[in-house]
């Protein structure tokens, strides 16, 4: 988007400084995220874990914890996406009902 915008407007060098700025900004994001998590499941294990056993009990365990919090956001944000209805301020809201197939059997229109 940013580069279209850039194009758009005869704006193709700050455009493509802009796209470098905000690829090089996500991926410190990323790799700042990676290496915190890495450290923290490091500090975890040291802490929580002393024998071996313990420790193939907490990766196992905090893989699955790992899983199910990602499991219930995304349950979460899909039953809030279903039970919302997006309307347009001052327009009525989205009625499947009212929703033309005919046109779907007769893709040509004859």
């Amino acid at each position: 988007m940013v580069m279209l915008y850039g194009l758009a407007n005869g704006l193709i060098g700050p455009a493509i400084a802009m796209v470098i700025a905000i690829s090089a900004g996500m991926a410190l994001a990323m790799a700042a995220i990676g290496v915190a998590a890495i450290w923290g499941h490091n500090r975890a294990a040291a802490r929580w874990a002393s024998n071996a056993t313990q420790q193939v009990r907490f990766a196992i365990g905090a893989r699955v914890a790992g899983a199910t919090v990602v499991l219930l956001i995304g349950a979460i944000l899909f039953s809030l996406t279903l039970s919302h209805q997006a309307t347009i301020p001052g327009e009525r809201p989205y009625d499947t009902a009212e929703i033309r197939t005919d046109h779907m059997a007769n893709p040509a229109g004859q």
